[in-house]
């Protein structure tokens, strides 16, 4: 099964089965294989679900790993059949995992439930996990009998190893949560390899976990003159005066603030200097409070001298005094007498990581001096973090004559890089119309006069490919249209913003002939706003 997504007209995220498209996938134990079961050559599945009244919950925790970074889920794909009656939904639980422990309540990540469709269906999720091990269990939700067999065996699983006895096992629950995972083991002469197959995975059931990683980007704002402020009562009014000020929009996708960066920032005593980010709301956060300073000294006498970065954790200490070397260093709000009463003036000791995320919102870097005589220059500076590149769904799709609404599909990934396998494209609409599909720098929402569609992106816009038609049958709303829009951007280095960087946005609209519908004899889909990764 392949990653294609679908954006309906709330913005919620939905499966399109079928459609080959590139993957972004973040762990895949490969495809089930058969083995021996009873002695017989068997795609053998563990039963998941509702077994009887002595197995209400019969799960097996499959172990999974993610790597470093943070990462958006947006899929879970397991291979799983169903034996009897269809279950009404399928539950999914992740765990968080220590080395081969058996998880409990207390490990639980995240839990949903999808409505079922067919076996094997891809589950939709929509959830962030950091990279780290962890556990995935599927099961059937439906009345006692009605379960799932979720096939074993894939070889490129996660296996265990029982230290008693060196063979392999995996954790399953017969109830839940008393009683709980225990491990598992069916005797060799039940469960044995195939030939040329590892005798380890055959407790690995199959499945895979689709989505995309977010990437650090950093958003460059201007430098200057840092004046002498001066004045003020510490800590309870700001320095007089006016003090450097530079601003910077956050960019679409952005979920978190990790780092600032201070580029050739100079300054004479350091244990003068303020510096601190104001959010959208105006809210002001430290990022470094008068080095030094103990609430009555003058603080450190050295000096900035260079490129600084400043961190939540992880990072040196600034010193008490001499010149602070250039480095990274951890967020600064003071010591003993001098460290800055959290929410005086409207200025907050707030970690980096708790700094609001505002996409398209306005944070201002500011920086005061408390004393006279001192002054400064920052060649520039840099808010750093991390985008989450899925494309999401905006504005709304009007509706053809024929009831079709279009909506706006992707598959792959949007990298710089790639010269092809970024799919974008527009489903659900009349089939065999003539069709197209814009761009632009920035979205839009403007009604189309006499219809119920909307242009929802800006001017100026850029045709994809010139002219198309949707596909499907004679009638009804199963024509799609589906380009590769890294080719096409590729085949055009002229084209409108080309070429891209990441953390760069396009915004994309689709649009189908539908005679008599409005002034303008079309209806237009939702939009899909996209970001660049490198």
């Amino acid at each position: 099964m392949s990653l294609f997504k679908q954006f309906g007209l709330a913005g919620a995220l939905m499966a399109l089965a079928g459609v080959a498209s590139a993957q972004a996938t973040l762990f895949d134990t490969g495809v089930h294989q058969p083995c021996f079961f009873n002695a017989a050559l068997t795609n053998l599945g563990w039963t998941s679900g509702n077994v009887s009244a002595a197995q209400p919950q019969r799960w097996t925790a499959q172990p999974f790993t993610l790597p470093a970074g943070n990462h958006h889920v947006v899929q879970i794909e397991a291979e799983y059949f169903v034996p009897a009656a269809n279950p009404t939904a399928i539950a999914w639980v992740i765990w968080n995992r220590t080395g081969q422990n058996a998880p409990t309540s207390v490990d639980e990540v995240a839990s949903g439930v999808v409505p079922f469709a067919v076996a094997g269906a891809p589950l939709d999720v929509d959830l962030t996990l950091p990279g780290g091990d962890y556990y995935l269990t599927i099961y059937a939700v439906a009345p006692q009998g009605t379960t799932i067999g979720w096939f074993t065996n894939a070889q490129n699983g996660i296996h265990f190893i029982e230290p008693s006895n060196l063979l392999p096992f995996m954790w399953r629950s017969s109830t839940y949560p008393a009683g709980g995972f225990l491990v598992y083991q069916l005797p060799a002469a039940t469960l044995s390899q195939n030939t040329g197959l590892d005798p380890n995975k055959l407790y690995c059931a199959a499945f895979r976990i689709r989505g995309f990683t977010e990437i650090p980007s950093c958003v460059s704002g201007a430098g200057g003159v840092l004046p002498d402020t001066v004045g003020g009562t510490w800590p309870t009014v700001l320095p007089t005066g006016t003090p450097f000020s530079s601003s910077i929009v956050l960019p679409s996708g952005m979920t978190s603030i990790t780092s600032i960066k201070l580029n050739g920032l100079t300054h004479s005593w350091a244990g003068d200097s303020h510096i601190m980010l104001v959010d959208p709301s105006g809210a002001a956060h430290n990022l470094i409070q008068r080095v030094g300073f103990t609430g009555s000294s003058f603080g450190n006498s050295g000096d900035f001298l260079g490129n600084y970065e400043i961190v939540e954790s992880g990072g040196s200490t600034f010193p008490n005094s001499g010149n602070p070397a250039v480095g990274v260093y951890n967020q600064y709000f003071g010591t003993g007498g001098g460290l800055w009463p959290n929410g005086n003036a409207n200025v907050f000791n707030t970690p980096l990581s708790a700094i609001p995320v505002v996409p398209g919102g306005v944070y201002t870097l500011l920086c005061y001096d408390w004393a006279g005589g001192d002054t400064g220059n920052l060649g520039s500076w840099e808010l750093c973090g991390t985008l989450d590149p899925t494309p999401t769904g905006y504005c709304t799709s009007g509706t053809s004559l024929n009831g079709c609404t279009p909506v706006m599909a992707y598959g792959g990934l949007p990298s710089v890089a790639a010269s092809s396998g970024f799919l974008v494209g527009m489903l659900g609409a009349d089939s065999n119309r003539n069709c197209g599909l814009l761009y632009s720098l920035s979205p839009a929402a403007i009604p189309l006069p006499g219809s119920s569609s909307l242009l929802c992106v800006g001017a100026p816009r850029q045709r994809l490919f010139n002219p198309l038609s949707t596909t499907g049958g004679t009638s009804g709303c199963d024509g799609q249209l589906v380009v590769d829009l890294s080719a096409f951007l590729a085949a055009n280095p002229g084209a409108l913003g080309a070429p891209f960087s990441a953390g760069d946005t396009l915004y994309l609209q689709g649009f189908n002939r539908d005679n008599g519908n409005g002034n303008r004899n079309l209806v237009t889909s939702n939009g899909m706003q996209i970001t660049f990764i490198p």
